[in-house]
C-alpha cells in the first residue's frame, strides 16, 4: 500500500509519496524539507523495508536527534524530533501518512507553556536493528524483555554498519554546471561523505537539478574500481515572445522547421526554442518574408522579438468606359469595374471584358507599396461585313481609308456612322452610309455602273501600231469608246520610233488625240527617237536620257508610303545611256557559264530570256566591268579583294544606275508628271500591265493581287510587256533591280547627281517583282535594300554619254 508523506510548516503543506524518496532536508527553497536556520543540505530522508530513516550529511552544522547530537543514521518513529539551529522538525505517523512538522524553538516553548507539547520518544540509530514500529503488541512481562531486544537490535545494527562500511565503494560525481540539488538513490542507501558517496556495488539513480536546466536522471552502476562519473546539464529551451504586425497567421520557421504560427494574443505567441544561434523566418501570404539571426539564451528565459512584415502588394484602381466590365487577374475573376485591386508585386495580366465590347488585355508590373491607377476604354465589338461587287476588283474605301478590293471580308467599327466609297476606273463611284450594331454580321453588294467616253485617234503614219493599256488595237485611227479612266497610250513604228502618253476619256464630251511619229515636233512628250538609241558592242541597245531636274520620293500622305521615301529635289545634269532590257541569263552566262538562277517550286528562273537573278551586287558590277572591257572602255569599278572602289565617278564604263537615275527613268522620263505605279494611276491594276504577284503564283506566294493574272508564276522573259514612256521594259515589274548606291534614308536637301553614301554594307534595291502585290511594294517610290543575292533581284546596265 502506498505511503504518503506530508511536509507542513509556515502555513504551507507539500505532499510526497514513497516514489519521491529520498527527500532532502536543509536550506529553505533548496531542499524538500526546508528549514529557515540551515544553509545547504543537512540530511536525507530514506526508506528501508517500509520504515523511514534519517541520514545526516556532513555539512558542518550541528544536528540534534531527540535532543542528542547526531552523528549517524537513525530510524524514525512517531514523536521523533530533529533540531538544527533554531529549527525543529517533528515526525509523526498516522496510518499510511507520515508527517514532518516544521517549527521553531520559540513555537515549541509556547506550546509547552500552553500544555500542548509532547516530548519525543527514545532515540533510534543505525546500531539499533529493531524495526521502527510505533506501537508494539501488548504482552505480559514485556518490560522484562525490552532490554534484551534493544541490546540485540543495537548489536545487529552495529554489525550491519560494519559490513556496509567494509563493502562500500567511494563514488564521486562531476556535474557541469554545478547543480542546485543532487542525490543518489538506490538500495542499499548510499552514504554522503562530503562531496562523495559510499555505495555498494549496485545500480543507483543519480538525480541532479538546477534552475533553468533540464532535470538530470541517470542510472549508474557502482563497480569495484573507478567510480568517477561526469555529466553535463542541458539548458532548458528559451522562450521567444513574438510581437508582430500583422499579429495573426504568421508562420514561424526556425532553422527551416516550422514551429507554429502566431495567434495574435497577448500570451499566445511564445515559442520554446533551443539555446544557441538560429535562423528565424516569418512568413505570411501577401507579405515579404522576414529572416533574422537570433541568439536564444535558454534556461526558460523570456526574450521578446518585435517586427513588422512589409506588404508585398500594391493597390490598383481600375476603371473602364463603360463601367461594369468583368475583371480577370491572372485568369481569376476579381469583380467588376470600377474596382480597387490588391496585386502582389510582379507582372500580372489583366483582362477586362463586357458583353458587346472587345476584350482588352493589360500587362502590368506592380511594385509593392506603389499604388497605381489605370483606365480602360472598351471598343464596341466590330461588325463582320462582307462586300461584293459586279464587276469584282472594285476598290473599297471606308471613311476615306483604302481597305481592299472586292470581294472581301472586313471587321468594321460598330455604333458609329461609316462612309463607304466604292471606286473602279471606268465606272461610276458609289457612296453610302452605314451604322452597324456591335457584333453584327452584314453582307453588302454593289453593282457598278460602267462609264464611257469617246476618243478620236489620228496616228501618222497610219501603219503605226496603237496600244491602249498594253492592248494592241485593230486600227490606229478612228473613233473609240473607252472607259472613263486614265489610259496608257503607246504608238510604235519601226522606222519612226515610239510615242507614249496617257489619255483620260470624258463622259461629257469627245476628245481627239493626234500622234505624229513622222515629225520630231509632232512627237510631243515622246521619249527618244530612233536616232537617240545606241547599240552596245555586245549587241545590246541603249537609250539616251538627257539632263533633267525632278522630285524624288513620295508625298507624306500617299497611301502605302514608307518613312524612307522623303521627297527631295534632284538634278541630273549629265546625259546617260540606260539599257531598255534587263540583263538576261543568256547575257550573264557569256561572262559566267556556270551561273544558275535556280528554281522556285516547280518553276524555273534559269531560262536564257528570263532576267538573271541570284547574283549579288558585287557579281553584278563584275559583269559590268567585263562588259566595259569587251567594248574597250575603262572599267567603272575597281576591286581590292571583296572591297569595291570607284576611281572616277564620271568614268564612261558600264555601271549600275544610281538610285536617282533609276527613279527618273521609271517615273517621269518621256512624260510630264510622275507616275505612281508602273501602269500609271490607281491601285490595283485593272488590266494586265506587267509581271507582279498574281493568281498564277498563288501556290508559292502568301498574298497575291486578287483577280489579276499576268500568266507568269515567276519571272517572265524580258520585254514580255509594253515598255514605259521612256521605252524601258520591266522597270517596276518582273524583277527588282540593284542600284549603285549604298542604302541610307533620303537627305531632304536638294542635290545633283547623287550616288548615295560613300560607305555602307547594304545596297539599294528599286522596283517591284513577280513576288510583290501590295499597294506599298508596287509603287515606283518603294525602296528596299540587301547585301546578298535574291531570287527576285536582277540588274540593267547604265553608262554616261560622252
Amino acid at each position: 500500500m502506498t505511503k504518503y508523506i506530508s511536509v507542513q510548516g509556515s502555513g504551507h503543506q507539500t505532499e510526497y509519496t514513497e516514489n519521491n524518496l529520498p527527500l532532502t532536508v536543509g536550506e529553505r527553497g533548496q531542499c524538500d524539507i526546508g528549514l529557515a536556520s540551515c544553509s545547504g543540505t543537512i540530511g536525507l530522508i530514506g526508506a528501508e523495508g517500509g520504515h523511514l530513516f534519517f541520514q545526516p550529511v556532513d555539512s558542518g552544522q550541528t544536528l540534534f536527534f531527540n535532543s542528542r547530537q547526531m552523528t549517524s543514521s537513525a530510524w524514525l518513529k512517531s514523536g521523533d524530533k530533529i533540531e538544527v539551529g533554531n529549527s525543529v522538525v517533528l515526525f509523526s505517523v498516522a496510518g499510511d501518512c507520515y508527517t514532518f512538522s516544521i517549527s521553531s524553538k520559540e513555537e515549541i516553548d509556547r506550546e509547552r507553556d500552553a500544555g500542548f507539547y509532547h516530548p519525543a520518544g527514545p532515540l533510534y540509530n543505525k546500531s539499533n536493528e529493531s524495526l521502527p514500529l510505533e506501537i508494539l503488541p501488548a504482552a505480559q512481562n514485556r518490560s522484562g524483555n525490552t532490554f534484551l531486544y534493544l541490546s540485540l537490535f543495537a548489536l545487529g545494527a552495529l554489525l550491519l554498519g560494519s559490513i556496509f562500511l567494509f563493502l562500500a565503494k567511494p563514488v564521486s560525481f562531476q556535474v557541469s554546471p554545478e547543480p542546485d540539488r543532487i542525490r543518489l538513490t538506490g538500495f542499499p542507501p548510499a552514504l554522503s561523505v562530503g562531496a562523495r558517496y559510499l555505495a555498494w556495488s549496485s545500480r543507483y539513480t543519480l538525480i541532479a537539478e538546477k534552475t533553468g536546466y533540464a532535470r538530470l536522471e541517470e542510472i549508474i552502476e557502482v563497480k569495484d574500481t573507478d567510480n568517477r562519473f561526469s555529466f553535463k546539464l542541458e539548458k532548458l529551451p528559451g522562450q521567444l515572445h513574438l510581437i508582430l504586425t500583422p499579429a495573426q497567421g504568421v508562420a514561424v520557421w526556425v532553422d527551416d522547421i516550422q514551429v507554429g504560427s502566431t495567434e495574435g494574443g497577448t500570451n499566445t505567441d511564445v515559442f520554446d526554442i533551443a539555446p544557441g544561434r538560429h535562423l528565424l523566418r516569418l512568413e505570411k501570404p501577401r507579405y515579404h518574408p522576414l529572416e533574422e539571426r537570433i541568439d536564444i539564451e535558454g534556461e526558460s528565459r523570456l526574450q521578446v522579438f518585435r517586427a513588422a512584415l512589409k506588404p508585398a502588394w500594391s493597390s490598383l484602381l481600375l476603371e473602364s468606359e463603360p463601367e461594369g466590365a468583368v475583371i480577370e487577374v491572372d485568369g481569376k475573376r476579381q469583380g467588376t469595374t470600377p474596382a480597387s485591386l490588391e496585386l502582389l508585386q510582379g507582372n500580372h495580366k489583366i483582362v477586362v471584358s463586357k458583353n458587346g465590347f472587345l476584350e482588352e488585355s493589360l500587362e502590368i508590373e506592380t511594385i509593392a507599396g506603389q499604388d497605381e491607377k489605370s483606365r480602360v476604354t472598351l471598343t464596341p465589338t466590330p461588325a463582320a461585313v462582307t462586300v461584293t461587287s459586279v464587276p469584282e476588283g472594285t476598290t473599297v474605301l471606308v471613311d476615306g481609308e483604302f481597305l481592299g478590293i472586292t470581294p472581301m471580308d472586313m471587321q468594321l467599327p460598330s455604333g458609329k456612322e461609316l462612309d463607304f466609297s466604292l471606286q473602279l476606273p471606268g465606272f461610276e463611284s458609289q457612296a453610302k452610309h452605314f451604322i452597324f450594331q456591335a457584333g453584327e454580321e452584314k453582307s453588302l453588294h454593289f453593282t457598278m455602273k460602267q462609264e464611257y467616253g469617246v476618243v478620236f485617234f489620228q496616228v501618222d503614219p497610219p501603219a503605226a501600231e496603237l496600244f491602249i493599256d498594253g492592248k494592241k488595237q485593230p486600227d490606229s485611227n478612228g473613233r473609240m469608246l473607252l472607259p472613263v479612266k486614265t489610259l496608257q497610250v503607246a504608238a510604235h513604228h519601226p522606222q519612226f520610233g515610239r510615242y507614249t502618253s496617257t489619255v483620260t476619256p470624258k463622259k461629257a464630251y469627245a476628245q481627239q488625240v493626234h500622234i505624229n511619229l513622222a515629225s520630231r515636233e509632232g512627237a510631243g512628250n515622246a521619249p527618244l527617237s530612233s536616232q537617240e538609241e545606241k547599240r552596245g558592242g555586245n549587241g545590246h541597245s541603249l537609250r539616251l536620257i538627257r539632263p533633267v531636274e525632278f522630285m524624288m520620293g513620295a508625298p507624306r500622305r500617299e497611301a502605302g508610303r514608307r518613312a524612307n521615301e522623303q521627297e527631295r529635289k534632284v538634278a541630273l545634269d549629265k546625259a546617260f545611256y540606260v539599257s531598255p532590257r534587263l540583263v538576261t541569263n543568256g547575257d550573264y552566262r557569256k561572262f559566267n557559264p556556270k551561273h544558275s538562277s535556280g528554281v522556285i517550286g516547280r518553276y524555273s528562273l534559269d531560262a536564257d530570256k528570263q532576267p538573271v537573278v541570284s547574283v549579288s551586287w558585287n557579281e553584278a558590277v563584275r559583269y559590268l566591268n567585263w562588259l566595259s572591257e569587251k567594248e574597250g572602255l575603262e572599267p567603272y569599278y575597281r576591286f581590292e579583294g571583296e572591297k569595291v572602289l570607284v576611281p572616277d565617278f564620271q568614268g564612261l564604263g558600264y555601271r549600275l544606275p544610281s538610285e536617282a537615275e533609276w527613279a527618273y527613268v521609271a517615273r517621269q522620263a518621256g512624260r510630264g508628271i510622275r507616275d505612281k505605279y508602273p501602269w500609271g494611276a490607281g491601285y490595283p491594276p485593272y488590266q494586265v500591265a506587267g509581271n507582279y504577284g498574281d493568281v498564277a503564283a498563288g501556290s508559292i506566294l502568301g498574298g497575291t493581287l486578287k483577280g489579276y493574272n499576268d500568266s507568269f508564276a515567276v519571272s517572265s522573259p524580258v520585254g514580255s510587256f509594253p515598255p514605259n514612256s521612256a521605252g524601258i521594259y520591266d522597270i517596276g515589274g518582273n524583277v527588282a533591280e540593284w542600284c549603285h548606291d549604298f542604302y541610307a534614308a533620303y537627305n531632304p536637301v536638294s542635290t545633283s547627281n547623287p550616288f548615295g553614301p560613300k560607305t555602307g554594307s547594304l545596297h539599294v534595291i528599286r522596283g517591284s517583282s513577280w513576288r510583290d502585290s501590295t499597294i506599298t511594294e508596287l509603287r515606283l517610290s518603294y525602296r528596299r535594300y540587301h547585301k546578298k543575292a535574291q531570287d527576285d533581284v536582277g540588274f540593267r546596265a547604265v553608262r554616261y554619254a560622252q
